[in-house]
């Protein structure tokens, strides 16, 4: 799972901590997009948060922008792979990290492929293939329900050299003007692998006292399996770890099948 971040002209860049916050969570590399008057710019493949927030404090307030943060699940892990991407037909120019380009898009979520091909993403395959022969009708009435259509419970943001930014998909949440993919830019998740969350840390094995007193379940947010005591998922075994269901439980951690 990724987020996306979309500002439109006239408005202000999300603080630095939300940028940190959403950083921290999708960690695999991100990117962004504007228009410049003319085309659409592609600027992507920033491995650190600093330097993509130095990087976002140069554009014009004006400027209509779509930032990504990227969390790998399709085609490996690489600044090539970051977003946005150019609706085109040539992987290779996806994989730029400075581009030019009359049509853009960013995606979050995850489009099942038959193609799980190294370097080659689905969310490149999305562009490729069903973007990018419908390039030019892309702003047209009537294609907002179809690419609803097929973006289904994915997000994905386009943007057009005429500086046109459509959303499409479901999950958008909008706040102080700017649009999200989803809340993971509210607080930070607990990962497998590295500690980052802002909850208070978990030990490795509960005591019994501590499983016995929790009162919400938690589960795996790319697969919806429930998490095991170490908060993995041992379903899809992604790494990010959780988000609370919101159901009450009664049962021990050990016994919560919830």
């Amino acid at each position: 799972m990724c987020i996306i971040i979309v500002k439109d002209g006239g408005i202000d860049l999300p603080d630095k901590d939300v940028i940190e916050t959403c950083f921290n969570n999708h960690p695999h590399g991100a990117g962004y997009m504007f228009w410049d008057g003319e085309n659409v710019v592609i600027r992507k493949g920033f491995t650190r948060m600093e330097a993509i927030y130095s990087s976002l404090g140069t554009l014009p307030r004006s400027a209509g922008v779509v930032i990504h943060f990227r969390q790998a699940t399709h085609g490996g892990k690489s600044e090539a792979l970051t977003h946005p991407f150019p609706v085109c037909d040539s992987y290779e120019e996806m994989r730029k990290l400075k581009n030019k380009t009359d049509a853009a898009m960013a995606h979050n979520g995850i489009f099942h492929t038959d193609d799980d091909a190294e370097g080659v993403s689905d969310s490149m395959q999305f562009a490729k293939l069903a973007l990018f022969p419908i390039k030019h009708h892309l702003f047209e009435v009537g294609m907002e329900t179809i690419l609803n259509h097929a973006v289904g419970d994915s997000c994905v943001v386009i943007m057009s050299k005429r500086g046109e930014i459509k959303l499409f998909g479901s999950g958008w949440i909008k706040e102080d003007g700017l649009w999200y993919s989803n809340n993971s830019f509210r607080f930070e998740y607990y990962h497998q692998l590295e500690f980052v969350s802002t909850f208070p840390k978990i030990p490795k094995t509960p005591s019994h006292a501590y499983a016995d007193t929790r009162n919400d379940c938690w589960t795996c947010d790319t697969c919806g399996a429930a998490l095991d005591r170490d908060y993995a998922c041992p379903r899809c075994d992604y790494g990010l770890v959780g988000i609370p269901t919101g159901k009450e439980c009664e049962e021990s951690f050990e016994d919560c099948h919830c």
